[in-house]
């Protein structure tokens, strides 16, 4: 198992319990990275394998939108 099938596991079972009876139909994670002295500084995105690249740029722009905007509860 890669580490990327341990953190999609951990997403869809954080998910699970925050939203039960909901499924996870993707996910995109965005991380910034740097080395100890600071002087290499990159970003890295990662994604289930597999997922089509429409699905990931939409779910960035969400995120991107929430960041922005606040995030919007189902409902309000």
């Amino acid at each position: 198992m890669s580490t990327t099938d341990d953190l999609d596991a951990a997403v869809r079972q954080h998910m699970a319990a925050e939203h039960p009876g909901q499924l996870v139909i993707g996910w995109a994670l965005v991380a910034a990275t740097t080395d100890e002295d600071d002087e290499v500084n990159g970003y890295d995105n990662v994604t289930p394998v597999g997922q089509p690249a429409h699905h990931t740029v939409g779910l960035l722009r969400v995120g991107i939108d929430n960041v922005l905007n606040g995030r919007q509860e189902e409902g309000e």
